[in-house]
C-alpha cells in the first residue's frame, strides 16, 4: 500500500505533465528522494535494504536492481521480486557501462574508502548516467551549533562526513560532475535540533524519549517550513543530495 502510494506521488510531482494533484503534492516534494526516471532505464540502489525504494522505482517503469549488505534484507526484497545481492561494492562486480542511473540514499556516509567506492559506481554508470547521492552536510547549522551532539554525527557508524566543497572535491578525483544540489533540511530536525542545543545552552534535562517524539513529528511541525526554506537558501541544511552525471 505505503510502495503503490509512493509510486502515485512520484509520478505526479516528477511528470513534465501540469496536474493539480501535482500541485498539491508540491510542498512535500522537498522532503522526498530524488530520481531522474527513465523509462525502461536501468536502475541501481545501493543499501537497498528490504526494497522498498525499487519498488517505487519499478513502479515509475524503471528496471531495478538493489545491493545491500544485509542477508535478512535481501531476503525480503528477493520475496518481493526484486533483483537484489547480498554484498558491498568491493564484493558484488556489475558490467561496465550499465546503469543508467544509481542512487545511495545515506550510505557514502558508512563506508571506508568513499574515493575508492566511488570510482567503482563510475565503472558501472553509463556514460551520461546520473548518480545520486543524500548525505549528512556538515555546513548544516545545527553542526555548528551542537558540534558533538549533532545527532547526524552517527557515531561510531559514520566514518566519513562531508560538506558541499569535500563532496565536491571527491567528485574530481573521480571525474564525475555536479548538475544539480539539493539543500534538506526537514523540520523534525529542527525541532530536535533546538531540544539539543536548549538542553545545552541552559543545562536543561530532556529524556531521550521526548527527543524522539520531537524527531518523529515530522508532519505535524509544517509551521517550521518557512525556517527550513531559509536555512536550505543559504546551504546551511542538515543534508545534502547532490545529482553527479558521468561524462559521456
Amino acid at each position: 500500500m505505503r510502495s503503490r502510494i509512493g509510486i502515485l506521488v512520484y509520478k505526479k510531482l516528477f511528470s513534465n505533465k501540469f496536474s493539480i494533484w501535482g500541485l498539491l503534492f508540491l510542498p512535500i516534494k522537498k522532503f522526498m528522494r530524488g530520481i531522474v526516471i527513465k523509462k525502461n532505464g536501468k536502475v541501481l540502489d545501493v543499501g537497498t535494504g528490504a526494497g522498498g525504494w525499487l519498488l517505487v522505482l519499478k513502479g515509475l517503469g524503471m528496471e531495478g536492481y538493489g545491493l545491500d549488505p544485509s542477508k535478512e534484507a535481501v531476503k525480503v526484497a528477493k520475496k518481493a521480486g526484486l533483483k537484489v545481492k547480498e554484498g558491498t561494492l568491493g564484493s558484488v562486480r556489475y558490467p561496465n557501462n550499465f546503469f543508467d542511473v544509481i542512487t545511495l540514499h545515506n550510505v557514502i556516509e558508512h563506508v571506508h574508502d568513499p574515493v575508492k567506492d566511488l570510482i567503482e559506481l563510475r565503472r558501472i554508470l553509463k556514460p551520461g548516467g546520473i548518480l545520486i547521492m543524500y548525505t549528512p552536510n556538515t555546513d548544516s547549522l545545527f553542526f555548528k551549533l551542537l558540534r558533538e551532539d549533532w545527532p547526524h554525527l552517527g557515531v561510531p557508524q559514520h566514518l566519513n562526513l562531508f560538506s558541499n566543497k569535500t563532496l565536491n572535491r571527491l567528485s574530481r578525483k573521480v571525474d564525475i560532475y555536479s548538475v544539480k544540489k539539493r539543500y534538506i533540511t526537514e523540520p523534525r530536525m529542527i525541532l530536535m535540533g533546538l531540544g539539543i542545543w536548549l538542553r545545552k545552552l541552559f543545562g536543561l534535562k530532556i529524556k531521550s524519549k521526548h527527543e524522539s517524539r520531537l524527531y518523529h513529528k515530522q508532519f505535524s511541525a509544517f509551521y517550521l517550513l518557512p525556517f527550513c526554506w531559509i536555512i536550505d537558501f543559504f546551504k546551511k541544511s542538515d543534508a545534502i543530495e547532490v545529482y553527479f552525471k558521468k561524462p559521456l
